[in-house]
C-alpha cells in the first residue's frame, strides 16, 4: 500500500511598497541595473537562502521584497527592472489556451515581449502579488491579480491567477500559469 505525501507550503501575505516608493527604482534595482555581475554574487547569495526551510525569515524576506520589486517595477512601465527578475534563459508559459497563450517562452527578451504586449492591451494597467506559498526547494506559487481598462474595447478587466515559479540564483527561471490557485498548488504537488 502507497503511501500519498501531503505537503503544505507556507503562505506570504505581499504587500507593494509605498505609492511614492513604488515610483521610482531601489537602491538595489538601480545598482543591479549599473553593475550586472553584482547580480551573480548576490544570486549565490540567494541560493544559499533557498535552501533554508520553507518559512525561515531570510527566505520569505527574499521571496516577499522580489515579488513586491517586480510588480513596483511592472506598475511603472519600467520592463528593465521588471526583467531583471528573470533569468536570462528563463521557460515561461501562459495559462495554456488562453488568449494570450502563444507558447512556450524562452529567453529574457521574448518575456520582455510578452510583458510589453500586456502593458500595450491595457490603460491603468496594475499587477498586485496577492499571496506567495513557498513549496520548499526552488519552488514557489504566486496568486497575483492583475486590472486595467482595455485599450481598445474599454472594458474594465480583473484578473486573478496563479504561477509556479522556479528559482536559480535569486531569479525567476521557470514559470507556469494557472487559472486558479488550486491548479497551482497541484501542479506544485501542494494540497491545501
Amino acid at each position: 500500500m502507497s503511501q500519498e505525501k501531503i505537503v503544505r507550503g507556507v503562505r506570504y501575505a505581499v504587500s507593494l511598497p509605498s505609492e511614492r516608493a513604488s515610483q521610482r527604482r531601489s537602491l538595489d534595482e538601480r545598482l543591479f541595473l549599473r553593475v550586472p555581475g553584482l547580480y551573480r554574487f548576490t544570486g549565490l547569495i540567494a541560493d544559499r537562502v533557498m535552501r533554508l526551510p520553507p518559512g525561515s525569515y531570510l527566505r520569505r524576506l527574499l521571496l516577499t521584497r522580489g515579488a513586491a520589486r517586480g510588480a513596483a517595477a511592472l506598475n511603472r512601465g519600467d520592463l528593465d527592472a521588471y526583467s531583471e527578475n528573470f533569468a536570462d534563459d528563463v521557460d515561461y508559459r501562459a495559462v495554456a489556451g488562453a488568449p494570450d497563450d502563444h507558447g512556450p517562452i524562452h529567453g529574457k527578451v521574448a518575456m520582455r515581449a510578452y510583458v510589453q504586449d500586456w502593458i500595450d492591451t491595457f490603460d491603468e494597467f496594475r499587477a498586485q502579488p496577492i499571496e506567495l506559498i513557498d513549496a520548499g526547494g526552488n519552488q514557489v506559487v504566486a496568486v497575483f491579480r492583475i486590472s486595467g481598462r482595455a485599450r481598445l474595447s474599454g472594458i474594465e478587466t480583473d484578473l486573478t491567477f496563479a504561477v509556479v515559479y522556479a528559482v536559480r540564483h535569486g531569479k525567476m527561471a521557470r514559470g507556469r500559469e494557472y487559472w486558479t490557485k488550486e491548479q497551482a498548488l497541484e501542479a506544485a504537488g501542494l494540497s491545501e
